[in-house]
């Protein structure tokens, strides 16, 4: 999961330097404990971000949590963004905005790129944004 951790949040900062957008890296545990230090910084507005990317949907809602605890409010004080669309950032309140990969849609997306490279043929610009991630925009953002 390291790993894993570490390849989204280069792929973060990449985009956002693009943009000129500072990212700040904020590592923890799954605890609203761990998040605590930091978010006490932001209850000041002017050490808080505008909004948090979580490195997946379980960080976004133990950080929605979190910042509840501090007395801060999202959206309107934070925005927070999720990844993989759990279920439960749908459920719980504020629900969480999420990125996520269609799963079906990249299997359709590898079958075809691999029925192109077996017969010889160029594969389409399509396929690329068959395999773009998406975003459900909820209450958090």
């Amino acid at each position: 999961m390291a790993e894993l951790a570490r390849d989204r949040f280069e792929a973060v900062a990449t985009v956002a330097g693009k943009a000129g957008v500072p990212v700040q890296r904020v590592d923890c545990a799954l605890t609203t404990d761990s998040l605590a230090p930091t978010v006490a910084l932001w209850r000041d507005p002017r050490s808080r971000p505008d909004a948090v990317y979580a490195y997946n949907d379980e960080f976004g809602l133990v950080l929605l949590q979190a910042l509840a605890d501090a007395g801060l409010r999202v959206p309107e004080d934070i925005a927070v963004i999720g990844t993989d669309n759990h279920p439960l950032g749908a459920a719980l309140r504020p629900a969480l905005t999420t990125t996520y990969l269609d799963p079906v849609e990249g299997a359709a997306a590898v079958a075809s790129t691999i029925e192109c490279l077996l017969r010889g043929e160029e594969l389409p610009p399509s396929l690329a944004e068959i395999a773009r991630p998406r975003i459900i925009t909820r209450c958090s953002a």
